[in-house]
């Protein structure tokens, strides 16, 4: 993507910025099974937005490219236990005329925190 990285974008992409990288912030499911724990599952997905067919082969590149540096450390210096790919959706359309379509890939961050307090990760796991 070049460096066609954003944040939450809510204006359509133009042609010339294509292909690009969506980030947003999904899911975060809790368990709070443990005494004094939660164990948490924070999803972040990204939308490959391509121009053109078929959209998945288009998409792959990028898809290798962002994998490679999300996976390659799977801690986030030390920040959670582990990232995972949790899904790839189908491609699908993004606009009317067929001419710019998308992939979703879904990345799954898991990290713990004290029960009583989520803003500061514990290290339990592992």
């Amino acid at each position: 993507a070049s460096g066609r990285v954003f944040r939450s974008r809510s204006n359509a992409l133009a042609a010339n910025e294509l292909p690009a990288i969506v980030l947003r912030a999904g899911n975060e499911a809790v368990d709070n099974s443990q005494r004094t724990i939660s164990v948490r599952n924070f999803d972040v997905e990204l939308e490959i937005v391509v121009r053109g067919e078929p959209a998945d082969r288009l998409a792959d590149p990028v898809i290798a490219a962002a994998s490679a540096a999300i996976l390659a450390d799977q801690s986030l210096g030390n920040t959670v236990y582990r990232v995972v790919e949790s899904s790839i959706g189908a491609p699908e359309l993004a606009d009317g005329n067929g001419t710019t379509g998308l992939v979703r890939v879904t990345y799954t961050a898991t990290y713990a925190t004290r029960i009583n307090d989520n803003t500061t990760p514990v290290w339990c796991m592992g």
